[in-house]
């Protein structure tokens, strides 16, 4: 029988993170409907090793894609995607945890609503690896100006696989803000399902693709020129921003252009024409107040961090089970 469910998971020097990975998939009460379809770049030994003995326990359950030389994330996520044999498909990174309900649950909401493309719903924020304990990311309710305009899908989306026909494949040309491209033109089409709970655990120790570096904000840049947010877009990006093609998106070995895959791609650029001179006013007089948002920002993430750490410690001197307060942080 057929999976009804399969991971889109790209794999790179990930020795350090698979075995709890492939743990963590075997936990998930939608076990028996779910494949995993391992876009697996330049494994190690080690980890072949873990892979076959993960097959070997449970036949069928994995899709081993050994890619021969790296390839980008991107190009690895739409080879999953298009090997992928469930109905749904859906990001699982290998250093991110899954709640072990996650998957049933998002398989449960797309049955039930037909007309959403897509599921998503609230993470926790963790800054230790294999942490449980973090800050819970909570997301707005879909609409369609706000969705268009920055991200709210958080790692655990879940989509149905025949939608790489309607709005396109994840954007090759992009290495770190795939997503968010992808997730604004599922936006544009809507209506996109949030639901209740905490879907996962995100890592976030500085590492990734998608915390933030200079490549976020230039990708950043490239999603919000190529949907009309000018008036967001950080100037001091915009020449690297625009060595991309904002025009059209890369996969399967081709270019597509960007209004082919978003309905009334025009008349969007047209209603955000006014915000373009936001973005001339940014590049006349500087952006004096940078630095200080930068600061605000960095400020913020400290605190959290602080917050999450004496809390822990809090939990562990009252003799409390850390896992059992992660969701009170």
């Amino acid at each position: 029988m057929l999976p009804r469910i399969s991971t889109i998971t790209s794999c790179f020097h990930g020795e350090r993170y698979l075995g709890r990975f492939l743990a963590n998939v075997a936990e998930q009460t939608a076990f028996a409907q779910l494949e995993v379809v391992l876009a697996h770049n330049e494994p190690s030994a080690r980890e072949i090793e873990m892979v076959r003995a993960f097959q070997q326990q449970y036949p069928g359950r994995l899709q081993h894609l050994i890619v021969e030389p790296v390839e980008s994330l991107g190009a690895s996520w739409n080879r999953c995607w298009r090997e992928a044999q469930g109905e749904y498909v859906c990001i699982w990174n290998i250093d991110d945890r899954r709640t072990p309900d996650s998957i049933a649950r998002q398989c449960a909401a797309l049955d039930a609503h037909p007309e959403a493309p897509l599921v998503y719903g609230d993470q926790l924020l963790v800054y230790t690896d294999g942490s449980l304990i973090g800050w819970r990311e909570r997301y707005p309710a879909y609409d369609r100006e706000v969705f268009t305009r920055c991200f709210f899908l958080g790692a655990f989306p879940m989509w149905r696989k025949a939608l790489g026909t309607k709005v396109g494949y994840f954007d090759e040309q992009l290495r770190s803000a795939n997503d968010y491209d992808f997730a604004v033109r599922l936006a544009l089409r809507g209506p996109l399902l949030k639901i209740p709970g905490i879907l996962g655990y995100f890592t976030d120790i500085g590492l990734g693709l998608s915390t933030g570096n200079a490549l976020c904000a230039i990708e950043r840049t490239v999603v919000e020129l190529r949907y009309g947010v000018y008036d967001t877009v950080d100037v001091d990006f915009l020449d690297a921003a625009q060595q991309y093609r904002i025009d059209a998106l890369q996969f399967g070995d081709a270019w597509h252009p960007v209004q082919a895959w978003v309905p009334g791609y025009a008349d969007l650029l047209a209603a955000r024409a006014p915000l373009h001179a936001v973005m001339e006013q940014k590049l006349a007089h500087g952006q004096p107040a940078k630095a200080r948002q930068q600061a605000d920002l960095r400020l913020r993430k400290y605190a959290k961090m602080r917050l999450v750490q004496l809390y822990t410690l809090w939990a562990r001197l009252r003799g409390r089970p850390v896992a059992a307060c992660k969701e009170s942080v």
